[in-house]
């Protein structure tokens, strides 16, 4: 309802009806190029690690499992940040948070640039692991609520791809200037890049709109009208109280919530099985089957590659109003890909080409969980859920290496275990047809 001096009256749904259909406006690009930045310095802070750890065996003399501590700290790191640090955006706002992240990460990098020891790197990996998990599960949410329901799928697929590009940054870094300058190089430019995604927040990425209308922020109202006017609608003459301030898990399992919060965590932790098997295992499946060295790190690098291509085209041809269709799709044919892995000719080429189909499926199937993960939950308990759900499956992702490793070592065949993980891949799809009620739309 409009009035003659410009306003409006308006519920807090058509106020969010508005953002929804409206057109995207420059400020909601800007933040969505913001959040791509984040999420490439994401991945290339927590993959840096992998480009150090072959030259510190040398350096520091340490045995391969003193070596996994290193990653193994920075995984656990991402799952506690994603548990225990993510749900205060819900309570003190995404920006905030984001820019506290921010600065914890580009710390824990310059610390790891001058640790002397295992120990110091190990801790420093786990602060930056804690932070990366944080910005992680809260960059989900800030994407849906600062996009509209037809670029939606786009933005988010161009932030997952983001984390994989930051990783070839990673490693673009170590192959350049750690025979001039050292390991130390590579932590030494992540913080770097982290610390200048600071300023890009503070000018570019503002506090969501549906943020401020669920939490009772000061200045609300004012706060809300200027948001609205720089994304081109008409201010509101009054707003309805924000809703209850049920937080943290309580609101994220409340009846009528609890179903669909498990069913999206048990379908990312069941999907990472097999999107992880592939990343982890395709380079030795093939060494395993005669391929030289060069070979098998180039079928990881042709996956990681069209990882990329399959999020971008996914986020092209996707909406949110096909959206569980098809991720669906995508899942089915992860699972095709995954299977023909242990089905295909032990030659190069062939294990170039399944590879690729893995990594544009994988890719594909992940932008569509995290397209579809903020719609499960409410704004005032978003970032609490979402980080529930990235704790959990990253938790339970480390399952993938130990589960292939022990079917390996009991002598099965690769055609089997390519079949297991295949079978992980078409329950996640088949979790589609006994959605629960209520993760429909982004609300």
């Amino acid at each position: 309802m409009s009035r003659e001096d410009g306003t409006a009256t308006s519920t807090l749904d058509e106020i969010r009806e508005r953002l929804e259909e409206g057109a995207m406006s420059p400020m909601q690009w800007r933040a969505v190029a913001v959040a791509i930045g984040i999420s490439i310095v994401d991945g290339y802070d927590v993959l840096s690690a992998t480009f150090v750890i072959p030259v510190l065996q040398q350096e520091w003399g340490l045995e391969p499992s003193r070596l996994g501590a290193i990653l193994a700290s920075s995984l656990f790191g991402m799952a506690l940040g994603s548990f225990l640090i993510a749900p205060l955006a819900d309570l003190y706002g995404r920006r905030p948070l984001i820019l506290a992240a921010l600065g914890m990460a580009a710390t824990g990098m310059l610390m790891a640039a001058h640790s002397s020891s295992l120990n110091a790197l190990i801790i420093c990996r786990a602060v930056t692991g804690l932070s990366v998990g944080t910005i992680m599960a809260v960059m989900s949410p800030v994407a849906a609520e600062s996009t509209n329901k037809r670029r939606r799928a786009l933005a988010i697929s161009l932030i997952v791809i983001g984390f994989p590009i930051g990783g070839m940054l990673a490693g673009l870094t170590a192959t350049l200037f750690f025979e001039s300058f050292g390991w130390r190089i590579e932590f030494l430019v992540g913080a770097g890049l982290t610390a200048a995604m600071i300023p890009a927040v503070l000018l570019f990425l503002p506090e969501p709109l549906q943020s401020l209308l669920a939490r009772a922020v000061p200045n609300r109202h004012a706060r809300v009208n200027a948001m609205l006017q720089r994304l081109g609608h008409a201010p509101v003459d009054h707003l309805p109280p924000p809703v209850s301030r049920q937080r943290s898990y309580s609101a994220v399992f409340a009846p009528g919530q609890r179903a669909v919060t498990i069913w999206i965590a048990t379908f990312q932790l069941i999907l990472m099985q097999t999107v992880l098997f592939g990343g982890y295992w395709m380079p030795q499946i093939a060494a395993s089957a005669g391929a030289d060295t060069t070979t098998a790190s180039l079928v990881g690098t042709i996956a990681i590659a069209a990882g990329i291509a399959g999020g971008l085209a996914f986020g092209s041809v996707t909406n949110t109003g096909n959206i569980y269709r098809m991720t669906m799709l995508t899942v089915l044919c992860l699972a095709i890909a995954t299977a023909a892995i242990g089905l295909v000719p032990a030659s190069p080429v062939m294990f170039i080409v399944v590879a690729a189909f893995h990594g544009i499926f994988g890719s594909a199937s992940q932008a569509g969980f995290y397209t579809i993960v903020p719609s499960c939950f409410q704004p005032e308990a978003r970032a609490t859920g979402v980080g529930f759900v990235l704790g959990i499956a990253r938790l339970g992702s480390a399952t993938s290496p130990l589960i292939a490793g022990g079917l390996f070592s009991a002598g099965l065949d690769r055609e089997v275990v390519c079949a297991c993980f295949a079978a992980f891949a078409l329950v996640a799809a088949s979790m589609f047809l006994v959605q629960p009620p209520g993760a429909k739309t982004l609300k």
